[in-house]
């Protein structure tokens, strides 16, 4: 347990090497012990590590292996979150299919559960999956969707992505007015949030907007505003 807890410190502190450390010694202490759930824990805790190092066919296999340990005894919201997570990088490695197929057992747990981040989440990843399918019209859907789960969770943390995604479907299809209230929003709760990440990522698009419409002087003083935030 203790080789877990500094794992996840570790972890939080975005100190990978010693993370994955810490997991590879608890997860032998796990074995050893014949702890199933816990062992299902640290195999997604190393695949959350390898997935934020951008390492998406390595964290896939973590968690797949984690799957049918979390299935047997987890709670549903957190098998979900490792189902979400698999997902996720089944679309980075091009799967955009599989991805999919495998978020609609996550959306039917985190319904089931009324879990709406989880929801919210899920539908973020079910609109970027369509997106690369180039299905806009039930991208649009998924993330509207997404926008309403979110917007009912006092935390709201993912907000601003499900926004922005939202919003590049609308600019992809043309509808540029609605793309940008679509950015505004995005920027304004990470305002709230106080992600200047996502604010700078909020203003950028609203910059592309204005030139897309032909606003140039416009675009050039909302690219100002982003090259500030950054």
């Amino acid at each position: 347990i203790v080789w877990h807890c500094q794992g996840n410190l570790l972890y939080q502190l975005q100190q990978w090497a010693g993370a994955v450390e810490r997991y590879t010694r608890s997860q032998k202490v796990f074995e050893q012990a014949g702890n199933q759930l816990g062992l299902g824990q640290i195999l997604s805790d190393l695949g959350n590590v390898y997935q934020d190092l951008g390492q998406w066919k390595k964290a896939a296999q973590y968690y797949e292996q984690a799957l049918p340990l979390k299935r047997q005894s987890a709670q549903p919201h957190d098998l979900a979150a490792t189902i979400n997570n698999l997902a996720t990088n089944q679309s980075s490695l091009g799967m955009p299919k599989a991805a999919l197929n495998t978020l609609t057992e996550a959306l039917d747990i985190y319904q089931k559960v009324d879990h709406q981040e989880g929801v919210g989440q899920v539908l973020i990843n079910q609109g970027n999956a369509l997106v690369k399918l180039g299905n806009l019209a039930d991208a649009k859907l998924a993330f509207e969707n997404a926008v309403q789960a979110l917007g009912e969770n006092a935390a709201r943390w993912d907000l601003p992505s499900a926004l922005n995604g939202l919003g590049n479907v609308l600019r992809r299809r043309g509808e540029l007015g609605e793309a940008m209230n679509a950015y505004r929003r995005s920027l304004e709760v990470a305002q709230e949030l106080k992600d200047v990440t996502r604010q700078e990522q909020a203003v950028g698009n609203m910059g592309l907007v204005s030139q897309l419409k032909g606003e140039l002087a416009a675009a050039k003083t909302i690219y100002s505003q982003a090259l500030m935030l950054s």
